[in-house]
């Protein structure tokens, strides 16, 4: 069964909402970036960008981002990707060995200004995969809830609840993405 696309426009306005909130241009963070429709506004934006996308849709990534083949979580391992039923954007972590799963604390990246997180239910996890440059850089967070967390064990929200717990506020709310930034 072949899935659908998501178009050029998909939730466009969500990011460009949460850009709003950004006060430096220097790096942001890309995760779940699909084929990287975000990721080249991100480009036109931001002095450097990091795409994280798991699938062979990252060849379709913008050659302006540092692009990676992984996933993003907590803990470094190995996952496999399923299919969702409606879309490609619905591609997410399951059981198995085919993925490289990497935190983005492992990562030399400086001055992060932005990061977005549409991971299809493992926000929390790359969330905590990312503490130390959160907690660090203190950069707009933009997470997508849409309660496919609950496949992991987590509960919905959760990831919100971190940021929050790590000093972050809830700035704005488009839709099912939620935006993040720092007093």
């Amino acid at each position: 069964m072949t899935l659908k696309d998501l178009p050029d426009h998909h939730d466009m306005a969500h990011l460009k909402g949460a850009l709003k909130f950004v006060k430096n241009w220097r790096t942001a963070v890309d995760g779940g970036a699909h084929r990287g429709i975000f990721t080249s506004v991100l480009c036109d934006r931001f002095d450097t960008v990091y795409a994280f996308e798991p699938t062979d849709l990252c060849q379709k990534i913008d050659p302006r981002a540092i692009v990676c083949q992984s996933a993003l979580g907590a803990l470094r391992g190995r996952c496999s990707m399923q299919s969702g039923t409606e879309n490609t954007g619905q591609t997410h972590v399951a059981l198995g060995n085919g993925t490289e799963i990497v935190r983005l604390d492992q990562f030399d990246i400086a001055d992060v200004d932005f990061i977005k997180l549409d991971v299809e239910g493992y926000e929390w996890f790359a969330l905590l995969g990312a503490m130390r440059i959160i907690l660090r850089d203190r950069p707009v967070v933009m997470i997508e809830e849409n309660g496919l967390c609950q496949r992991y064990g987590v509960a919905p929200f959760a990831a919100n609840r971190l940021m929050e717990e790590w000093g972050a506020r809830c700035v704005a709310r488009f839709n099912k993405d939620y935006v993040f930034a720092w007093d």
